[in-house]
């Protein structure tokens, strides 16, 4: 943890860059991590809120700068922090814009690579591939598990499914866009994650706190991955919608994947 910066300090700093008339490398970095500092003693802030308020503040510093000279020495530490308050009320207010993150993440990766854009892993990606050579259990099967696009052999079979245990497929599809939805939001919550740690990795290239800014990011990316892999339904829900046991949906599963795994080979490094 850094130690704590003095608000004298801080001010001397301050004076010291506006006789140059410009600002200096050691106001850029100490202005921003006191500002937070001083923010977190005002409000209760976790981690993720204070790097998340330190990127903001870093990307909005020339124009925090520029409006800080219309302010006294007197009180222009009073404006910094209003400043930060300023920033950490519209934090709670909106979300992360992905649209432009994206596009930063795909400039400065930091050499681990995941695509926002992709809903599936390249192992899931690989098994939709393969669906056609599969018998149709076996393809409504990892449809459902891995939320691939049903094929209409495997569609009808479903239908019947549904039929056979008095279950409305409105009823069905209605489950499904929600669980999708949830889905959806839980990554974007992760990238929003990795994308934070990204930008502060990317501002702070020399900073004691970069080890950790790097851990977390790949924390982050790992749980992405984890999601992408994670099963859409559960063998117990499988067995309740297909009434067929757990061992046979696990045998099933298993032996679809051994026999994708030979026809492309590519699979055995995705997965």
């Amino acid at each position: 943890m850094l130690k704590q910066i003095e608000d004298e300090t801080i001010l001397n700093i301050v004076m010291d860059a506006r006789i140059t008339e410009g600002e200096t490398k050691e106001l850029k970095l100490w202005l921003p991590l006191w500002m937070v500092q001083k923010l977190s003693k005002k409000r209760k802030l976790n981690e993720d809120e204070r790097s998340e308020i330190l990127v903001r503040i870093l990307e909005q510093y020339s124009r925090i700068w520029n409006l800080s000279l219309s302010y006294p020495t007197s009180c222009v530490l009073g404006f910094f922090v209003t400043y930060a308050l300023n920033l950490f009320r519209n934090l709670t207010r909106s979300s992360i814009q992905n649209s432009e993150n994206i596009q930063f993440l795909k400039l400065w990766s930091e050499g681990i690579g995941i695509d926002p854009n992709e809903a599936q892993s390249p192992f899931v990606r690989s098994i939709q591939k393969g669906l056609h050579g599969l018998p149709q259990f076996a393809q409504l099967l990892l449809s459902l598990k891995y939320h691939l696009h049903l094929s209409p052999h495997a569609k009808t079979f479903l239908l019947w499914k549904l039929k056979s245990i008095g279950m409305d497929p409105n009823e069905f599809q209605n489950i499904l866009l929600g669980r999708a939805e949830l889905r959806r939001l839980e990554k974007e919550k992760m990238m929003g994650h990795i994308l934070r740690y990204t930008r502060l990795l990317y501002y702070y290239p020399e900073s004691e706190k970069r080890s950790w800014y790097l851990l977390k990011k790949k924390s982050w990316i790992q749980k992405w991955n984890q999601a992408n892999n994670r099963s859409f339904f559960s063998e117990r829900e499988l067995v309740k919608l297909l009434g067929v046991s757990r061992k046979t949906i696990r045998t099933e599963v298993e032996r679809a994947i051994r026999f994708l795994k030979i026809r492309n080979r590519d699979l055995l490094h995705c997965a």
